[in-house]
C-alpha cells in the first residue's frame, strides 16, 4: 500500500523519465537526420568534382553541426 504523498512522487518520478526518454529520442532523430544530410551532401560531391572552392567552403559551414554565424 502507499500512502497519498508517495503515490505523488512516483507519477512525478515517472513523468520525468518519460521527459528525459523523450528528449533522447528527439536528439537520435535529429543525429540521423543531420547524417543523412552529409551523406547526401558527400554524394553530390562525388557527382560535382568541379566545383568551385568557394561552393566547398559554404558546404563545409553547413555541416558543422554547431556553427552560429
Amino acid at each position: 500500500m502507499y500512502t497519498k504523498s508517495s503515490n505523488k512522487k512516483r507519477k512525478e518520478s515517472q513523468g520525468i523519465l518519460k521527459n528525459n526518454s523523450l528528449r533522447f529520442f528527439q536528439n537520435i532523430g535529429k543525429e540521423r537526420k543531420f547524417d543523412g544530410m552529409i551523406k547526401l551532401q558527400k554524394a553530390n560531391f562525388e557527382r560535382h568534382r568541379n566545383f568551385s572552392p568557394n561552393h566547398l567552403s559554404e558546404i563545409s559551414d553547413e555541416i558543422r553541426p554547431h556553427h552560429r554565424r
